[in-house]
């Protein structure tokens, strides 16, 4: 399941990243490739290539993250993936992102997002913190996180708004986990970060990991 829309705007000569936010029901693990884009007959379009970068454009085979480092040219572009779907080592399944991507010429720099970090919980315990965003040109900012783990029919996790001032916004995370949220892969949550200027909207976006082990044994 992909829980964010194939469309996204970058900056010329500003870095740009997007992830899919992937999630898979059955908790198998997923990889992530570029590939070529296709027709609308499902046949790859000949003479693809993909969009010019002043460095590179490469997807992260892991977290999924698309980074384009930096876009070479303005106008509308667009990139493939395949999201690989494994379980115990063996292929069973792909899906193919194919998505569009519009690089403006502005003077608007792109907000920025505060660190985040891996989490690793036993089963009742909670996650909870607070996720910020700056931006450089004091525009109003909104917040975003998309993820399976809002999803789970036994323990969801919330997003909820702070704070908002010019050039600042803050929105907590909180996940109760329970026993059903138990498996061997991490839940992947994605946290994007959209600048209000009127010029161009463009964001940020990172990731991290949430894996919920099962209850410790108990000596008696």
């Amino acid at each position: 399941v992909l829980l964010n829309p194939p469309y996204d705007k970058a900056a010329f000569h500003h870095l740009f990243i997007h992830n899919p936010s992937a999630f898979d029901p059955d908790g198998d693990s997923l990889s992530y490739n570029l590939t070529v884009c296709t027709r609308e007959d499902a046949k790859p379009i000949i003479g693809y290539t993909l969009p010019p970068a002043t460095s590179s454009i490469r997807v992260d085979s892991i977290s999924g993250d698309l980074i384009w480092n930096t876009p070479a040219d303005t106008g509308k572009f667009n990139v493939a993936m395949d999201i690989v779907k494994w379980r115990n080592g063996k292929k069973i399944g792909v899906v193919e992102r194919d998505m569009q991507i519009e690089v403006y010429n502005t003077n608007n720099k792109p907000p920025e997002n505060g660190p985040l970090h891996n989490y690793c919980v036993e089963a009742g315990q909670t996650v909870d913190f607070l996720f910020t965003a700056t931006d450089p040109d004091k525009d109003f900012l909104s917040l975003k996180s998309t993820s399976g783990v809002y999803t789970l029919p036994a323990c969801k996790a919330t997003f909820t708004k702070v704070d908002s001032v010019a050039g600042f916004a803050s929105g907590r995370f909180t996940w109760i986990t329970c026993f059903e949220a138990v498996r061997k892969q991490p839940y992947n949550v994605i946290f994007k970060s959209d600048d209000s200027n009127p010029d161009v909207k463009l964001s940020d976006i990172h990731n991290m990991n949430i894996t919920v082990l099962g209850p410790a044994p108990h000596i008696l």
